[in-house]
């Protein structure tokens, strides 16, 4: 056992302060369905996890397949946009596919749930069937912003933890300052590229060439990241005049380009990018 576990460590089985960091910052969330049953498994997980500390003798399951309900949604309505505030972009980019933001229900809820106002939504999941989310929201929440998402991230970080507790340091190795594309492939199409924002640009561009109706099948889905005008700070201007903001971190651009491509109806395998390691300086 002792054994299995050392060769696990060194498979990049995450630490608990990398697991921390990455719940509450990580986009986890797209419509691939292998990353959609990965998410139900660990928030089914997370309810019967709650339900063993409650000593209830039992837990609850979902009466039909589970499904990622957004408490942010996905397409923000003027209510939404006036609770989340000044900055609403901001922490619409950076949180809506963060764990904190997601919740596990059917899709007849989900249905229901929609784009309704934080306190329908809140009122609902009081009531659900789940302890993952009867408990949690029936705390005084009051509003749901950043803070909010965060808060529910680091619960759900404590109850990840517990589940799945760090097994060991990981071995040492050369430290780097991450990654640097060199080459993007898409639809049997090779582009030199210099930094992730070259990746985001010419994969959006490459899209808008080759996709019919690009406003209703990318832009409509993703109306935080286009627009007609340009946006204060890092965009660029793609051939068919929609401004793309450019201001992401690489992993967030990775997601943001699998998203595109979902969208756009390109099998994920025809997306793809070569790097090379940036050694971190001394």
């Amino acid at each position: 056992m002792e054994t299995l576990r050392k060769i696990i460590v060194t498979k990049n089985y995450p630490t608990d302060s990398r697991v921390r960091r990455e719940v509450l910052s990580e986009q986890v969330y797209d419509k691939r369905s292998q990353t959609t049953n990965k998410i139900v498994l660990i928030l089914e997980s997370i309810n019967r996890h709650l339900s063993t500390k409650a000593h209830s003798g039992g837990y609850t399951v979902l009466d039909n397949n589970g499904t990622i309900e957004h408490i942010m949604p996905q397409t923000l309505s003027f209510e939404w946009k006036e609770q989340l505030g000044i900055g609403w972009e901001e922490t619409y980019t950076d949180y809506l596919h963060t764990f904190g933001n997601l919740t596990l229900v059917t899709q007849e809820w989900n249905s229901a749930l929609s784009n309704s106002s934080f306190e329908a939504k809140k009122i609902k999941l009081i009531d659900h069937a789940l302890r993952l989310n009867s408990e949690y929201f029936a705390q005084d929440i009051s509003i749901w912003n950043s803070d909010a998402i965060r808060t529910r991230g680091e619960f759900l970080t404590k109850a990840i933890l517990e589940l799945w507790p760090e097994l060991g340091t990981p071995p040492m190795v050369q430290k780097t300052a991450g990654t640097i594309p060199k080459t993007l492939m898409i639809m049997s199409q090779s582009f030199e590229v210099f930094s992730w924002r070259d990746v985001l640009f010419i994969t959006a561009r490459t899209i808008s060439e080759l996709v019919d109706d690009f406003d209703n099948r990318v832009v409509n889905q993703m109306p935080s990241y286009f627009s007609r005008q340009k946006f204060q700070g890092a965009c660029r201007q793609l051939p068919n005049g929609w401004w793309l903001f450019m201001n992401f971190s690489a992993a967030s651009i990775k997601n943001l380009c699998r998203n595109l491509i979902s969208y756009a109806g390109i099998d994920e395998d025809e997306w793809r990018v070569e790097v090379e390691e940036a050694l971190a300086s001394s």
